[in-house]
């Protein structure tokens, strides 16, 4: 007898394991690869010890939680690509496990919760995130802990789950700013759920509306320290429409872009009703399985509702203030908070389905979806990696410029940073430095910060008094430049026609492609001192 129950809880045990074990492999197996620009930023930022972390994360536009987090991290495992990367591949697995406990927990169902680890596993933005030195993994995991212990809350709300929903909700909010859109969904969740259940005033099982107006002014306390960084970044936000595009309110179908809603929410939900039309379910409904479970009392439908307003509320929100021209939000990296929401929405379905034939009609009709519309396979097959978006070779390029450069030899860089385009002449030391992160992290030069110049894109190839003069006495100068083949072509044109003007025309200019980083070996007509 004993045996006959462990035997399902060990199978179980061994497919979430192999599941978590899939997942890991994905988001390990490219941590040598070079960092491209967005890790160079986490790099630069915890390259130089504790103190200058809270400066550097706040130029870029964060706060310091999760990089004094990975500081810790590579203080342990060293200072490389994987250290850097490592906070993110361990939060991206353990959200696969996560993702399961959380469906099972709700359900009671394990096949669904398997489905949902399994898509967390495949799942090319999960991987692709959980793959890089940046929070987004840390972010999908926080916000499912949160979600969750938002579930508890409305049902029973104790106080020390409250105190962990705040405290949850401010680790969130400090890994991303832009994860409070999630607060918004659990309001409106509340809202709705209130307008459901229709609890009589006098029932205190239920989360009152006075419980979560003081939970949410606690939380809100715990947010105001980042307000005077809140106000410096809006004074950027115009800044941002140069990589997230214009939407026009009316294309409303456009949110489907974010996250593939099509694959994850409409066709389970075509298959539910596929399989309760094949029962007749509209007349005889048999028995479903309950979908959510909170110290063991159900209640259908609710774990839904939330997941739902969890997906839509933020896509919807960020698609407003974006298409108003007011804040662009609409961009994947910004909504990174609802991004587990869709797959969640898949399970559940899955869990709803009166049969297993009909389960696992669902799950091989998600799944493939999911690896056909990620490529990963094709990926795989091309060159033996599962993810190929990330064509940066920052560390070809400067250890190129440090094999073949000396120490008094001028560097450019043009890294593409937005904010360079401002900052490139600046006086103030750290923003110049931030400019030059490419060089001033992981991957340093020999050269001295007097001989490093950053680049914007605009205006191309500026070349500064001081510039000029160090060319001119050195005969020679290096450039690393970020950029496709196209771009790079436009960019040694309008080099040769500044630097001409300037009195330093190039004599011969030889290119080394790095991915899309490219390292130009420039050599001067005559020194002019």
């Amino acid at each position: 007898m004993t045996t006959s129950f462990l035997s399902p809880r060990i199978g179980r045990g061994g497919l979430l394991l192999a599941v978590v074990g899939l997942a890991f492999w994905l988001r390990a197996g490219q941590s040598s690869e070079s960092l491209w620009l967005d890790e160079l930023h986490t790099a630069w930022v915890v390259a130089d010890g504790l103190q200058p972390v809270v400066s550097r994360a706040a130029i870029g536009n964060h706060s310091p939680a999760y990089f004094g987090f990975v500081w810790a991290v590579t203080r342990w495992v060293g200072f490389s690509e994987f250290g850097l990367r490592l906070p993110s591949i361990l939060a991206g697995t353990a959200l696969a496990a996560g993702i399961c406990l959380v469906v099972v927990r709700w359900t009671h169902c394990w096949s669904a919760g398997l489905l949902a680890s399994l898509l967390v596993a495949v799942d090319r933005h999960c991987v692709f995130y959980a793959q890089e030195a940046r929070p987004y993994a840390l972010v999908q995991l926080a916000g499912l802990l949160h979600v969750f212990v938002f579930s508890c809350v409305v049902q029973r709300p104790r106080l020390a789950m409250r105190a962990t929903w705040i405290a949850t909700g401010a680790l969130l909010f400090y890994l991303h700013y832009t994860a409070a859109l999630l607060f918004v969904a659990e309001l409106v969740y509340y809202g709705l759920w209130r307008l459901l259940r229709r609890f009589p005033r006098a029932d205190a099982s239920g989360y009152r509306w006075t419980q979560l107006a003081t939970d949410m002014a606690c939380l809100g306390l715990c947010l105001v320290p980042a307000v005077p960084h809140l106000r410096e970044i809006a004074q950027q936000r115009q800044g941002w429409s140069t990589f997230v595009p214009a939407r026009a309110w009316w294309r409303v179908w456009e949110i489907a872009d974010v996250f593939p809603l099509l694959g994850y929410v409409c066709v389970p939900l075509a298959v539910l009703a596929a399989a309760w039309l094949s029962v007749r379910g509209f007349r005889r409904r048999p028995p479903a399985p309950a979908t959510l479970s909170s110290d063991g009392e159900t209640d259908n439908g609710l774990p839904f509702l939330l997941v739902l307003c969890w997906c839509l509320v933020p896509l919807v929100v960020a698609w407003v203030v974006t298409s108003a021209g007011s804040t662009p939000l609409f961009f994947r990296r910004y909504l990174m908070v609802a991004a587990v929401a869709p797959m969640l929405a898949a399970a559940l379905c899955c869990a709803a389905c009166p049969s297993a034939i009909w389960r696992g009609v669902l799950l091989v009709a998600v799944v493939g979806m999911s690896l056909d519309r990620g490529g990963m396979i094709a990926q795989w097959q091309q060159d033996g990696r599962v993810v190929g978006d990330r064509n940066q070779d920052w560390r070809a390029a400067v250890q190129h410029v440090r094999r073949q450069s000396g120490a008094d030899v001028p560097v450019f860089v043009r890294s593409g940073l937005i904010e360079a385009e401002r900052w490139y002449d600046s006086p103030d030391p750290l923003e110049r430095e931030y400019c030059l992160l490419p060089v001033k992290g992981l991957y340093r030069l020999a050269q001295s910060p007097d001989h490093l110049f950053p680049l914007p894109v605009r205006p191309p190839a500026f070349l500064s008094e001081d510039a000029r003069r160090r060319v001119a006495s050195c005969g020679q100068a290096w450039c690393i430049v970020q950029g496709n083949e196209r771009s790079m072509a436009r960019f040694e044109q309008e080099l040769r026609s500044v630097w001409r003007r300037a009195g330093v025309p190039p004599h011969s200019v030889r290119r080394v492609s790095f991915g899309h980083v490219t390292v130009l070996d420039i050599t001067v007509v005559a020194r002019r001192r």
